[in-house]
């Protein structure tokens, strides 16, 4: 019947766009609103727009298309109600042209059905925010690969322009003569909105007037104006993109300067040109990329008289911080369709627009208004049987009379909602003995299914550990979502050992899928080569909260094997942990010890600590310091002196059996030279930065969701024990040293004071 109906499915990156502005629902529906106005050639702003042609004896021949409309998608591809408009945290760079094409497929719908629109602040990834939008062409490769796209800058939607002022006011004059707007070019702001119609216009196989940026190109002489330009007959060639009403181009032809694919500052048509060249694309003449998405519209979008509900969760759960059977739950959900209303106030109670069943005793469903397309739905109470085999289905039936659109009724009006309940908490710990070799295997954990990171997986991959806590999202990326303790803000994974309480007062570092030097045969990080030890982790579990844990390790001596041997953790929400201990509280006893340095000049004194767990089953400590004064302590911390160059052993044992022995744990050189004193200006030795390693140590990709950051100092030192560099690290994520020489280096870190992990750096150019 020659109608046009396009789905479009928004998919928006980030909460902020230029000048504070957002993007909501609202925001997409005035956009597209608006932009359908400009199609169909009655918006009431572009007519002024229309009637100023004739004040310069000027008549262009113009055209629209009222039958062709943008509509927000009613149906995701699985057949769901949707509102059609997706949020997701920000991203950038969507509009370059090749590089995101398998970032864009995560989150695209399928191309053949939905014109696919993709708002964020940044489009090429290039820290530029002022530009509008880009899209592409008709192309049948896009369509298949899923990449088809317009992208485009939230900032710019009408909503998030400054409102157009009422007819008639000094502010409305100042708006058509042009004398106001603060947008590029000095165009209106309500003009610059239709920047949206312009980039759907390309979709559908528009080119700029001015493609070829010539009125008459170089060896294109003779050619008609079919052939040249946009390669439409009645948009006239201009040498440039703006234009004014009284430029005439080289041809002496005052040109179409209000055509929406042109730049300019009066947006007001399309021409009949432009039309046709609509039409193909949208019966697909030169390419198989358009039809498809207008002729299936149908299983898309909503009958005529028809509403729907957009239901994005229909779980109420348990509420997990009682575990008790108590349900204090709420949903919001969105009554989808044209024009449709709710009836009524904010706030006001509709339930006796809804009837339930199977509901368990003890609990009440509620309904109310939110606003004019929003409801709540709300269950609370408390149950008595509330193990998560007492988890059920109730049913909704929704009546149409809450709308207040006569004769819309809801083309599916019963759903059905789980009633989900928690397992007692409880301490879990289980055996696990699973190897772990260099690049083979990859050890999975299970949690439960409705945690926020419902798994752990490690694998261990040249020769470094991986941990992956894996975020469920329906879609786009899956995050990484596992914190483990790690030696301050590095990514070196701690020692833990038994005894030691896991809690919100530790400091956790999150982990991605790259690769981290837990245990690795290079130099690079060392301390769990041929240790038994702890990684004390958090996992994100329900409704914001996290479980704490540990995975007990055996590292070998070469780094390049490890055996998983136990795992536990407390399914309560953010309860403590002791690291160690088993069903019946018994902790196994463990010993280590920290030092507050371990390279010195000679004569330079070392402050040790024992870190054996539980302290208070500790009886005693027997020390050995070969090289040092005193050679022996029996001190839980001893101070000792080195008074000669050289690598020293240290050995603790507690309780007359439990060691812990660090071979050439102690450097001691001789006194530092003068021109290498750290108290003196280092003088330029005429190596520029681009011959150094500009960025020396990578400390952090995220800051923790837990409490007490501590002060952590880097320390940067040459072989021979000069330190070239000392800074805190808290605020910062990375660490650039100049005039750095080629050679090795020693890192050191140093937490409130005590020297927690060291490192070597090789520095290669």
């Amino acid at each position: 019947n020659g109608s046009y109906q396009i789905p479009v499915v928004f998919h928006v990156f980030g909460t902020e766009f230029n000048g504070g502005t957002t993007v909501t629902y609202e925001t997409v529906v005035q956009a597209l609103k608006t932009t359908n106005e400009d199609w169909q050639g009655n918006n009431k702003y572009d007519g002024f727009r229309h009637y100023q042609e004739n004040d310069y004896g000027i008549e262009f021949s113009y055209q629209f298309m009222p039958n062709i409309e943008f509509i927000l998608a009613n149906k995701d591809p699985e057949g769901n109600y949707t509102t059609g408009v997706e949020f997701f945290e920000e991203k950038s760079g969507f509009g370059n042209g090749s590089g995101a094409d398998s970032e864009i497929r995560k989150y695209a719908w399928d191309n053949k059905r939905y014109l696919n629109v993709y708002i964020m602040r940044d489009l090429y990834a290039d820290k530029k925010y002022t530009n509008s939008g880009v899209s592409w062409y008709p192309n049948t490769q896009m369509t298949n690969s899923n990449t088809s796209r317009v992208v485009y800058n939230g900032s710019y939607l009408d909503g998030n322009m400054n409102p157009t002022p009422e007819k008639g006011t000094p502010e409305w004059d100042k708006m058509v003569s042009g004398l106001t707007g603060n947008s590029p070019y000095g165009y209106l702001n309500e003009n610059f909105r239709s920047v949206f119609s312009h980039e759907l216009g390309h979709w559908l196989d528009l080119m700029h007037p001015f493609e070829t940026d010539s009125c008459v190109p170089r060896g294109y002489e003779g050619k008609t104006e079919l052939e040249l330009g946009d390669c439409v007959e009645d948009t006239p060639m201009v040498a440039h993109s703006l234009w004014t009403k009284t430029d005439k181009n080289c041809r002496g032809e005052i040109t179409n300067w209000q055509n929406f694919m042109n730049y300019t500052d009066q947006y007001a048509n399309f021409t009949p040109g432009q039309m046709a060249r609509i039409v193909a694309a949208l019966e697909d003449r030169k390419h198989t990329a358009r039809k498809s998405i207008w002729t299936n519209a149908h299983n898309v979008l909503l009958p005529n008289g028809k509403a729907g509900i957009a239901i994005p969760n229909s779980r109420f759960l348990e509420t997990p911080s009682t575990n008790d059977g108590s349900f204090d739950s709420k949903l919001t959900l969105t009554i989808i369709g044209k024009t449709i209303k709710i009836k009524g106030d904010e706030d006001d109670d509709i339930t006796s627009s809804m009837s339930v069943s199977n509901l368990p005793s003890g609990l009440t469903m509620k309904l109310k208004k939110i606003s004019y397309n929003t409801i709540e739905l709300s269950v609370k109470g408390k149950i008595s049987a509330h193990e998560k085999t007492n988890s059920t289905k109730a049913t909704v039936r929704f009546y149409s009379n809450m709308l207040e659109n006569y004769g819309i009724t809801f083309e599916n009006d019963s759903y059905e909602f789980d009633i989900d309940c928690i397992d007692k908490y409880d301490y879990i710990v289980e055996d696990i003995d699973y190897k772990l070799t260099n690049g083979n295997g990859s050890f999975s954990y299970d949690f439960p299914k409705d945690y926020t990171v419902p798994s752990l997986s490690i694998k261990l991959v040249n020769n470094a550990l991986i941990i992956d806590g894996m975020e469920y999202v329906e879609k786009g990326d899956a995050n990484f979502g596992c914190y483990v303790m790690c030696n301050g803000i590095t990514r070196n994974i701690k020692l833990s050992y038994s005894g030691e309480t896991i809690d919100s007062k530790k400091y956790m570092r999150r982990i991605s899928s790259s690769a981290k030097p837990l245990i690795n045969a290079k130099g690079i990080y060392e301390d769990w080569r041929g240790k038994e030890a702890y990684i004390s982790f958090a996992i994100p579990s329900r409704d914001n909260s996290v479980v704490f844990g540990w995975i007990k390790l055996n590292v070998d001596a070469s780094g390049k094997s490890a055996v998983i041997k136990s795992i536990g953790y407390n399914s309560a929400p953010n309860k403590s942990v002791i690291v160690g201990q088993d069903k019946d509280g018994n902790i196994e006893t463990s010993v280590n010890f920290s030092s507050d340095k371990q390279y010195i000049k000679k004569d330079g004194s070392i402050q040790f600590t024992a870190l054996a767990f539980p302290i208070e089953k500790i009886s005693s400590y027997s020390w050995s310091f070969p090289g040092g004064t005193p050679a022996t302590s029996n001190k839980a911390n001893p101070k000792v002196k080195y008074k000669k160059e050289g690598s020293y052993d240290v050995q603790l044992t507690v309780d007359g059996g439990l060691i812990k022995k660090a071979s050439d744990y102690i450097i001691v050189r001789k006194e530092i030279k003068e021109d290498e004193d750290p108290e003196k200006p280092k003088q330029d030795d005429g190596i520029t930065t681009e011959a150094i390693a500009e960025t020396i140590v990578t400390i952090g990709d995220n800051p923790t969701i837990l409490e007490n950051i501590p002060n952590e100092t880097l320390v940067i030192i040459t072989k021979n024990g000069t330190i070239i560099k000392e800074v805190k690290v808290n605020e910062g994520n990375s660490l650039k040293v100049e005039n750095l020489t080629r050679g090795t280096y020693v890192y050191t870190y140093t937490l409130n004071g005590t020297l927690i992990t060291r490192g070597k750096i090789e520095v290669i150019k």
